[in-house]
């Protein structure tokens, strides 16, 4: 009689069966063995992946996977014999850039599990890619201050990326690999999504993040709820950043010099009350190497900056973090110098996202706009060279008593439009006389950055500042700004910015 094993349990078994034993009779006490001999680092982009498996009864499974994905055999693995040391080999499996891991699997009859894995690397070169790449997260769907944001991305020359994503108060930080058609593979998993946490809020989870890159599109990307599924909370695309900045944006007399407001506009579902009537104000430099800075404030008087790159197109997208990094300012600035391309202006920005927290005890705005508002952003190239004085249409012609520019306040719970005479530049250049004058007002003028300041004589008896700023182009051209009333009871919705305009004397 043949003996099919030499365990007493399965000489037990065969004697109490029937006939010939079945292959579910006998009990296999020993694990599959499989090894992997090749490849070895470093990969090509394709390569072969051979090895071994022995089995002393037989198999019900044998697959080889790389970096999860199924690999197809050259000759199948037979299964339900015993194998001795049996070659197996997929023939031009595709490596991917960065590690590649290999995972062989055998399962026998008994369930008995043989695996081994070898990890591989491979270096895909993309020159075309390499630079810097950002782009602004855009809510989906309700803006909240969780889901707008900013994404800066750096490829390195092999392939690799390092990256970060400013959101909900905080930056979270990665770095991966490219694969072949530039989607992500992030570290340490190298999964194509990564989990954005806000460790310094309860580790909060923010979203997964998942991006590609591609010449010349660029930089693309989604945050899911959830790796893989869901609806996006914000998508994002964005261009590479120069390394130096377009000779036609750079007015040499004023080192690449602008003046920007951000004006007031009506806002769906809210009444006028609840958000400012005034326009913030603002400057903006970019140098020669391409870097932009922008600095100013907001028309509910919130001091805002920011600064990046120019990317290719001659754009730059800007967050700021504001209110205890509670909300924030988002906007993509595009610059042109074509006045008929771009309405007269040298820049613009549409579309603006400002999130506003609610501030219960905040005195002015409390309510705030959680969800955010949307204003745009305009401006143009400043010459503060300009005479005889800086503000457009402006002219010194023998004015000295009736004045030749009008500052007037609107809104902002005044009784009534409050307009004030200036003399500006008559004496000397950008010299500004008050008419006639008036202790409880005063005006200031920055000639050199186009910014104005000064004092009110509200009609409620207190006296606001208010800030403004000059632009010198566009169908703004002149004085904007904003100033905040006083409110008579604190912690009130209706706490009103106001406006202020600057304009030749009619």
């Amino acid at each position: 009689m043949a003996v099919f094993a030499t365990s007493p349990l399965a000489s037990f078994i065969l004697l109490l069966g029937a006939g010939t034993p079945s292959f579910a009779q006998v009990v296999d006490t020993v694990s599959p063995s499989v090894k992997i001999t090749a490849p070895a680092s470093p990969l090509t982009a394709t390569f072969d992946i051979t090895g071994t498996v022995k089995e002393n009864l037989g198999l019900t499974s044998f697959t080889v996977k790389l970096n999860g994905v199924t690999q197809t055999l050259d000759t199948p693995v037979t299964l339900g014999a015993p194998l001795n040391s049996v070659l197996w080999k997929v023939t031009g499996a595709l490596a991917e850039n960065g590690p590649n891991t290999i995972i062989v699997e055998a399962i026998d009859g008994a369930g008995r599990i043989g695996t081994t894995s070898k990890t591989v690397t491979y270096t895909n070169t993309r020159p075309a890619l390499v630079g810097t790449y950002s782009a602004l997260l855009k809510p989906s769907g309700t803006a909240t201050n969780d889901v707008s944001g900013l994404v800066t991305v750096t490829v390195a020359a092999a392939g690799t990326f390092t990256g970060k994503v400013s959101l909900g108060g905080t930056s979270v930080s990665f770095s991966g690999y490219l694969k072949n058609d530039g989607a992500a593979r992030f570290k340490p998993t190298l999964a194509t999504s990564y989990d954005l946490v806000n460790t310094k809020d309860y580790d909060s989870f923010l979203g997964a993040l998942s991006l590609s890159v591609a010449d010349p599109a660029g930089l693309s990307g989604s945050l899911l709820p959830e790796a893989g599924s869901g609806s996006p909370l914000g998508t994002f695309a964005g261009l590479k950043t120069v390394t130096s900045a377009p000779a036609a944006l750079l007015n040499l007399t004023t080192k690449g010099s602008y003046t920007v407001k951000f004006p007031s506009q009506s806002q769906v579902g809210l009444t006028s009350e609840r958000y400012p009537q005034g326009d913030g104000v603002g400057t903006v430099t970019i140098s020669s190497s391409g870097s932009v800075s922008l600095s100013g404030s907001l028309a509910d008087g919130t001091a805002i900056s920011a600064g990046g790159k120019l990317t290719s197109d001659s754009s730059i997208p800007l967050l700021a973090m504001l209110y205890k990094k509670d909300g924030s300012f988002a906007t993509k600035l595009q610059f042109d110098t074509d006045s008929a391309a771009h309405g007269n202006s040298d820049v613009l920005g549409d579309d603006s996202l400002w999130i506003r927290p609610a501030q219960p005890r905040g005195r002015y705005y409390p309510l705030g706009w959680p969800a955010g508002i949307l204003i745009d952003v305009t401006g143009a190239k400043y010459d503060k060279t300009r005479l005889p004085n800086v503000v457009p249409g402006v002219t010194a012609d023998g004015l000295t008593t009736g004045g030749n520019a009008i500052v007037t306040f609107k809104q902002g719970k005044l009784s009534a439009d409050v307009p004030v005479t200036l003399n500006i530049g008559v004496l000397s250049p950008n010299k500004v006389t008050i008419l006639p004058p008036n202790p409880s007002f005063t005006f200031s003028l920055n000639a050199g950055a186009g910014l104005f300041s000064g004092k009110l004589p509200h009609t409620d008896l207190t006296t606001p500042t208010y800030k403004g700023v000059i632009l010198q182009k566009g169908s703004s051209v002149g004085g904007t700004g904003y100033f905040l009333s006083t409110p008579t009871l604190i912690y009130v919705s209706d706490a009103a910015s106001g406006s202020v305009t600057l304009a030749p004397k009619p």
